[in-house]
């Protein structure tokens, strides 16, 4: 019977100890439905602080929106914990009192769906997390992918308040397009043919492979065989879904609407009917341009020019073979920010290759520690797999905090 007790106590010990390695403390915030005009009244986000805060060490801030919940991410929160005070914001999307507010009778108001939604809103959020937890300190941030928009937005509103931020794969088109670099397109409409726009816009997220030196047949033909591939087997490993709450759905519409925006040369709306890795990002916000085409209403930029009065640092680690937004847009970006760092990698816009063996993570991780031994072995490993690409802009150092 002793034994048992003993064993039993022994077990509730190490199950407590496994929870406690994933603990976090949740927290809600009243912020305003439109940051712009306060008298619209308020709702409640929530911030999640992982561990305890320590105000003594850097804090770091994730947030990540709609779409990028949509595909699997690194766990930055469990890497981080115990060297940095690591806090997720659990965004506007999450939270259907947003959704009661741009919906009456069951009609959507979708000008007011974007005021609700857009990256203006979002930055505003995410300094009043900020200034709750940190006072007048700064704070740094992770991002990348679509929540480096809402980040980017931060910085050109708040420089003064960030001390550093590492951005992975930023999906700026306003950038890109801005600079003409082309979108990628596959010169064969065989290739859209049978592929639904979500399948097209994955596929494009995930390819990570280098394009072939052959004749334009033969890369068609490669083109075709990859992503009937993809195709085949994505749903063993990449089947997550959007869910239907109604409020994220829509601040997907949202998000989906801004990035459109941005690819657009005249800003009209998108033509009708025409397949691409972009389709799906068409299709799902068209309530926005219809309502946009027919009562125009004003839409947030970013103000990059203001670059050069951000003193932090700034990391970015873009993809060579990126199929989502041209690689020389992380050269624009990184010409904005004196400060910056640009390290290129020879991978796709997921990054499968660098995450493999928890590559990218260490990288990340020796950066902020700014250990150098830390950093020399992660880099090495990277330069072992063949994974470091080197242009006119990132060469074979190491980034340096």
């Amino acid at each position: 019977m002793k034994m048992k007790i003993k064993t039993y106590i022994l077990f509730l010990f190490f199950f407590f100890s496994f929870f406690n390695i994933y603990a976090f403390s949740s927290f809600e915030l009243r912020v305003p439905l439109n940051h712009n005009n306060l008298s619209e009244g308020y709702s409640f986000i929530q911030y999640q602080i992982v561990s305890d805060f320590d105000p003594s060490i850097e804090t770091i801030l994730i947030y990540s929106d709609p779409i990028d919940d949509y595909f699997p991410e690194v766990d930055w929160s469990e890497i981080l914990r115990g060297k940095f005070n690591v806090v997720k914001i659990i965004g506007r999307h999450n939270f259907d009192s947003f959704f009661k507010n741009v919906s009456k009778a069951g009609e959507i108001n979708w000008s007011r769906s974007y005021m609700i939604f857009n990256q203006y809103q979002i930055a505003m959020d995410i300094e009043t997390v900020r200034a709750t937890l940190m006072k007048e300190n700064k704070v740094s941030f992770i991002t990348g992918s679509s929540s480096a928009t809402a980040i980017f937005q931060y910085l050109s509103m708040f420089p003064e308040k960030v001390k550093s931020v590492i951005c992975i794969n930023p999906l700026l088109f306003d950038l890109q397009k801005n600079l003409s670099f082309k979108k990628f397109e596959i010169d064969d409409p065989l290739f859209y043919k049978n592929t639904s726009p979500e399948s097209l816009f994955k596929f494009g997220y995930y390819a990570n492979f280098i394009e072939k030196n052959i004749n334009a047949e033969e890369k068609n033909n490669f083109y075709h065989q990859s992503l009937f591939t993809f195709n085949s087997y994505s749903y063993l490993f990449f089947n997550k879904q959007i869910t239907n709450e109604r409020s994220r759905s829509l601040a997907l519409k949202v998000r989906f609407f801004e990035h459109t925006y941005n690819l657009q040369e005249n800003k009209t709306m998108p033509e009708e009917g025409k397949n691409s890795l972009y389709s799906w990002m068409y299709i799902e916000s068209r309530p926005l341009w219809l309502s946009h085409s027919q009562i125009p209403f004003s839409v947030v930029g970013v103000f990059y020019d203001k670059g050069e009065i951000y003193s932090g640092k700034i990391l970015i680690i873009g993809s060579a073979q990126n199929w989502l937004i041209h690689p020389k847009s992380f050269e624009a970006l990184a010409e904005f920010y004196p400060t910056s760092t640009l390290f290129m990698v020879n991978d796709g816009h997921a990054m499968l290759a660098v995450k493999e063996g928890s590559l990218l993570q260490n990288f990340v991780f020796a950066y902020l520690l700014d250990d150098q031994k830390m950093k020399i072995s992660s880099f090495t490993a990277l330069r072992k797999e063949g994974l470091i690409f080197q242009n006119q802009y990132s060469s074979d150092k190491i980034p340096e905090r």
